[in-house]
């Protein structure tokens, strides 16, 4: 449940930037997509000890983190799963905080040979 409220909080933080509609939807999905991968992975190494109690339960938690994570990098749908990949790329080059609000000034996402920060080159994908 966490996962899917971040990723919706991601697209509610857009539209209070004044993105709604404006955004490739491969880009607002997959930074949205890459939001909720981050809130498992964040709730999987710190969050998770002071929910559960079990050991079981906690397993669980982990296991189900893998899972629904190792979905997301597989998936060949060119919306999501692409979208996701490329957002992963951004972030790992210029991290979150750049990437997003690289998104909100350019509506897209930030290009490897992009040497001016903040400053689209007119490419949507790396």
């Amino acid at each position: 449940m966490g996962e899917t409220m971040a990723h919706e909080m991601m697209h509610a933080w857009f539209y209070l930037q004044g993105c709604r509609g404006k955004l490739e939807r491969s880009v607002e999905e997959g930074i949205c997509s890459l939001m909720g991968y981050m809130w498992m992975e964040w709730f999987c190494t710190s969050g998770v000890d002071s929910f559960y109690k079990t050991s079981v339960q906690v397993q669980y938690t982990k296991d189900l983190k893998d899972y629904t994570a190792h979905c997301m990098e597989l998936n060949q749908d060119k919306i999501y799963g692409q979208g996701f990949r490329d957002a992963i790329k951004a972030v790992s080059k210029f991290g979150f905080n750049y990437t997003v609000d690289y998104i909100v000034k350019n509506k897209c996402l930030p290009c490897e040979m992009d040497p001016a920060p903040l400053q689209c080159r007119g490419c949507a994908v790396m």
